[in-house]
């Protein structure tokens, strides 16, 4: 992947931005209203009988939508090129050698 410019970059992270937000909270409102009710109506766990106990399971796969965001966007910064024009990776000069620790 190319270098980004300054406005791709805002807007990358404005769109990450929108998806640390909306991401966990449809989550959350999917899975407390229509996911884990259907799961208590078919399999009968008991642990989704109130609100509460759905709100648990709910609030558990919002963490897990967020976190899933994050690492997307973790991801897609180690893989863009640096303003160095590298991908990041660290080149040995030629003619240097390594430095070797003793014990």
């Amino acid at each position: 992947m190319a270098g980004l410019t300054a406005s791709e970059t805002l807007m990358k992270l404005l769109l990450y931005t929108f998806f640390m937000f909306a991401a966990p909270l449809a989550t959350y409102r999917v899975g407390q209203d229509v996911l884990l009710p259907a799961a208590h109506a078919r399999y009968g766990w008991t642990a989704l009988e109130d609100a509460g106990g759905r709100a648990v399971y709910a609030g558990v796969a919002a963490i897990l939508a967020v976190n899933a965001v994050l690492v997307v966007y973790v991801v897609s910064a180690f893989a863009e090129e640096n303003s160095f024009g590298g991908n990041g990776t660290v080149k040995q000069r030629p003619g240097r050698r390594e430095a070797r620790l003793t014990d």
